[in-house]
């Protein structure tokens, strides 16, 4: 642990960004691991999905299964934001970065599944340094730019 950091990590608000283009297959497994994972998250979380112009069923799978969850976990805030065009992977995080509210924001890959401890080992490697198994290429954990 790096010297004058306290044993004890905050927890603050976070937005988690999924970009996804064309991911009918994994989307619902995706997400349901991301509800639980936010379900055991200290404060408080916001899911957006932005599609970025699928031409599949995934902003109505994703819809269907945000309404299942926030049923379950409705102090759990959830969206999706369909794009009209494939603008790109960059365009779609943008997308969801303007309309985030944490703290910090956490981008992840649509397709993979997240443990439920998974948001807590984020949030605390960003603190520490120390990143566990969940930091991979596929997660990116930024300060959020309208909220510091």
């Amino acid at each position: 642990m790096k010297a004058g950091l306290c044993k004890r990590v905050r927890y603050p608000a976070i937005s988690i960004i999924a970009p996804v283009y064309n991911g009918e297959k994994r989307i619902s497994e995706f997400l349901t691991s991301l509800f639980k994972s936010a379900a055991e998250y200290l404060n408080f979380c916001e899911i957006t999905v932005v599609d970025d112009g699928s031409s599949d069923y995934t902003y109505e799978i994703v819809w269907a299964t945000i309404q299942k969850w926030r049923r379950q976990w409705p102090n759990i805030k959830g969206r999706v934001i369909k794009s009209c065009a494939h603008l790109g992977r960059a365009e779609a995080i943008k997308m969801g970065v303007d309309r985030a509210f944490g703290q910090l924001i956490i981008t992840v890959n649509g397709d993979i599944l997240l443990r439920s401890n998974a948001l807590k080992e984020i949030v605390k490697g960003y603190y520490t340094g120390e990143y566990g198994r969940e930091m991979r290429k596929a997660i990116k954990v930024f300060p959020n730019p309208w909220r510091s």
